[in-house]
């Protein structure tokens, strides 16, 4: 690898593509790497505090795109999944307790 480009970013998507739209069109005939770190606050104390701060990074390869989709794809099912069963729970709950449901999801079923 001829040479690594970390970009730190935080909240700035278009600035980021610009960025790395800038980098793939000029950079010609050298091996190059790319790393973006998300410096968002939350992981700002997490990365200050870890000892393995390479574990922050992710390489905009088509692999590590790959990966970070993929990634999400999941968080977002599990997530999904979460909501699905708390809202079948609370429909439960509802129903025993004797709550008529009054959502506008419901009323929106409801026969005028």
């Amino acid at each position: 690898m001829d040479i690594s480009i970390i970009i730190v970013t935080w909240n700035t998507r278009d600035l980021l593509k610009n960025c790395l739209d800038s980098i793939f069109k000029t950079i010609h005939g050298i091996n190059f790497e790319t790393f973006v770190v998300d410096n968002g606050l939350i992981k700002s104390e997490n990365f200050k505090n870890s000892e393995n701060k390479s574990a922050y990074l992710y390489s905009l390869t088509p692999r590590g795109l790959e990966e970070k989709t993929k990634a999400t794809y999941y968080l977002l099912r599990r997530k999904m999944d979460d909501y699905e069963r708390l809202e079948t729970e609370i429909r439960q709950l509802k129903k025993e307790a004797g709550v008529v449901d009054t959502s506008a999801e419901t009323q929106e079923n409801i026969p005028s």
